[in-house]
């Protein structure tokens, strides 16, 4: 379901442009392009206003300052991601507060699950704010998986959550990467029919899988690179697997 109302003609614009902000941030977390994220957030802001779009558009705002934050750290450039992150969960917060109460329930998943990932970044980066917002990270969690048990981004949110769960408090490794191949599962069988909605996140669960398997204890090579393998042939400008797992794995 679109968010946006009112005659074709009066949301084309807006829409186009949302599409577009939406497609450049994803190229771009793909090429490692902080400058291109940085200008798709500043068009995706622009749009925050609208009386239609509004909660999108901030729902990808704060999707593009997640993905830079981690372009920013691959830099070595903690402080500025740690305020890339902050106001991504700034943006996340006010999209969820704008969304109507008859909002689908995937819709209102899909805002609490980057919620929560956005949250989980700013803790594991910035320290210091860990006990503060690891219980709001499990109200939204909690929510989402209620919400939308079968949507392929609220599972591997969880599989990330479940992987780096101490088994005392109910996690595994093996438990995580099972969640994790259940997303994968999810996103081959994911059909999204409105492309406002989010999309994303399948070429990304190959890569981010392919990873997650190099650092496990002992690191599971072999699976690393069929999932990176699988990851490039969905998008073959991933930078990440590219320059961080396949030589690790070749």
């Amino acid at each position: 379901m679109a968010l946006a109302w009112g005659t074709p003609a009066q949301a084309a614009k807006p829409r186009e442009k949302l599409l577009a902000a939406k497609k450049a941030a994803y190229d771009a977390n793909f090429q490692n392009d902080e400058k291109g994220l940085r200008a798709a957030a500043a068009e995706l802001d622009a749009l925050a206003t609208d009386r239609e779009l509004g909660p999108l558009a901030l729902y990808y705002a704060g999707w593009t300052r997640w993905s830079l934050a981690a372009a920013q750290l691959q830099a070595n450039n903690k402080e500025d991601a740690i305020a890339s992150l902050s106001r991504s969960v700034e943006d996340l917060r006010k999209a969820v507060a704008l969304l109507p109460e008859n909002a689908p329930s995937q819709t209102q998943a899909e805002f609490q699950c980057q919620l929560a990932s956005s949250l989980i970044s700013l803790a594991v980066v910035d320290g210091t704010k860990m006990a503060q917002i690891l219980p709001e990270v499990m109200k939204f969690r909690k929510q989402a998986l209620e919400l939308a048990p079968a949507n392929p981004r609220v599972v591997m949110m969880d599989a990330g959550m479940v992987f780096n769960t101490p088994a005392q408090y109910g996690g595994s490794q093996e438990k995580g990467i099972e969640r994790w191949l259940e997303a994968i599962r999810l996103f081959e069988a994911e059909k999204v029919e409105d492309p406002l909605q989010p999309d994303w996140g399948r070429a990304l669960a190959y890569g981010w899988l392919a990873s997650t398997y190099l650092r496990m204890t002992p690191p599971r090579t072999a699976e690393a690179k069929d999932m990176a393998n699988h990851a490039l042939a969905l998008r073959p400008d991933f930078w990440f697997v590219k320059t961080r797992v396949l030589p690790k794995v070749s």
